[in-house]
């Protein structure tokens, strides 16, 4: 056998080793993000409620933010609204990034609830809610809420509940309306991944949220009715023409902070 021929064949061996331990490595990211995702969402599945009439009463409903002019924004403050005027939580807390002046979540979600109805006593703004654990983390640490429902979409409540068992929080979590099909796929890609780098994040590398602070627990409003809007009557008609306005404004607007 001649020298190059020698040297050839071990570049070969080290390629071959080389593509063996990526597959093996490929096999097994997918293998962890298949078990992840299953485990956050069987483990997790009786606590989310569709049904306004089922899900059971909590002082403390928790929005967790997105951006304005997005059907993940319309259908969220709609289903938080729905739950206080259907007497399911007394108080909203709405959490989202506020990062510049210019962009604001929080208030952008009180506004919009105001409007349709829902006392602005009743809501409290956490402008620190930059991640899902930042929300749900604040919500007891900072706002002493350690018993919620949770009010987003489907597929975003599941790991928004791992979080909340991971800090000793007992929750719920209520689905708002679901985004178009047409963004489904990409939202729903997006989530498999953010489930598996959140066991990572909750189990492994433990991260806490980007600013805690002092500790400023929800009093509860002894005045906890809905307030009709001025401009309309009748509690249902006005929340479907709220809705549906919030919905018109979103059309076309996709994108979301989760």
């Amino acid at each position: 056998m001649h020298v190059n021929d020698y040297s050839v064949g071990s570049e070969q061996m080290i390629q071959n080793k080389k593509l063996k331990f990526l597959i093996i490595v490929f096999i097994l990211s997918i293998g962890y993000i298949v078990a992840s995702n299953g485990y956050i969402i069987l483990s997790n599945w009786h606590r989310v409620y569709s049904s306004s009439e089922k899900i059971p009463i909590k002082n403390i409903g928790v929005v967790l933010g997105c951006a304005k002019r997005t059907h993940f924004f319309s259908c969220r403050v709609a289903g938080a609204v729905k739950l206080y005027r259907e007497g399911k939580i007394k108080h909203i807390l709405v959490s989202g990034d506020n990062h510049k002046k210019s962009y604001d979540e929080p208030t952008d979600m009180k506004k919009a609830m105001v409007a349709m109805g829902v006392p602005s006593e009743n809501i409290t703004c956490d402008y620190a809610g930059f991640r899902t654990l930042d929300t749900i983390v604040r919500a007891k640490e900072i706002f002493g809420a350690d018993d919620i429902t949770i009010i987003s979409q489907r597929f975003h409540n599941f790991r928004a509940l791992e979080v909340a068992k991971r800090h000793g929080i007992q929750a719920i979590a209520y689905c708002a309306e679901n985004v178009p099909n047409k963004y489904k796929t990409k939202t729903d890609m997006r989530e498999i991944l953010a489930r598996a780098y959140a066991l990572i994040d909750l189990y492994i590398l433990n991260k806490k949220p980007k600013f805690l602070g002092r500790f400023e627990p929800i009093k509860l409003s002894s005045r906890a009715k809905i307030l009709e809007p001025k401009s309309g009557k009748g509690s249902s008609a006005t929340l479907n023409q709220k809705t549906s306005h919030l919905s018109e404004l979103s059309k076309g607007h996709s994108l979301s902070v989760f």
